[in-house]
């Protein structure tokens, strides 16, 4: 995975002649315009592309436990649905159209973010109280309002661990 659209298209630049029949499985975050972009590099260089980006982290990736998204040809991702299985848990197939995948990604990235602030919020309140931390997670365990992720963050907070959980957030590929 590469940091953006340009790191993409760089890096296709580089092999496109070398991929003959391959299908190239963009799992970038890059959005939709991002992804359009590829898309048409893609199709001027004959070049077979699915809109491929995961939901995950480092350690579901390392578990092969990535949700794939993905939008194309539907015959291209028959061909790759083996490789799909490797790192994915789960594929969520979004049709025909390039660029489904891709914007599904950006809502869900939203929502992530959106749950984290708002947990990081409420340890905050919970916290400013007098209470621990600790205790938020405990109220809302196992309840309706309660969430894996919203517990695997609230514990990163309450342990001061804030570093990232994806090398793409950190990294960012360049030209010597």
């Amino acid at each position: 995975m590469l940091f953006d659209a340009d790191a993409v298209l760089e890096v296709l630049g580089e092999v496109a002649e070398d991929l003959g029949e391959a299908v190239i499985l963009q799992t970038s975050t890059i959005g939709v315009d991002g992804t359009r972009r590829v898309a048409r590099f893609a199709e001027e260089h004959g070049l077979r592309l699915l809109d491929a980006p995961v939901l995950g982290s480092k350690q579901p990736a390392e578990d092969g436990k990535l949700v794939a998204l993905v939008s194309g040809d539907r015959a291209a991702r028959e061909l790759v649905t083996p490789v799909l299985d490797a790192y994915g848990g789960r594929i969520v197939d979004l049709g025909d159209e390039l660029g489904a995948a891709s914007a599904l990604k950006l809502a869900v990235n939203s929502w992530v973010a959106g749950v984290g602030a708002l947990t990081a919020q409420a340890i905050a309140l919970t916290r400013g109280l007098g209470l621990d931390g600790e205790q938020f997670l405990a109220a809302i365990g196992r309840g309706p309002s309660d969430s894996p992720f919203a517990q695997l963050k609230g514990r990163a907070i309450l342990a001061g661990d804030y570093s990232p959980r994806s090398p793409s957030t950190t990294s960012r590929r360049t030209s010597s």
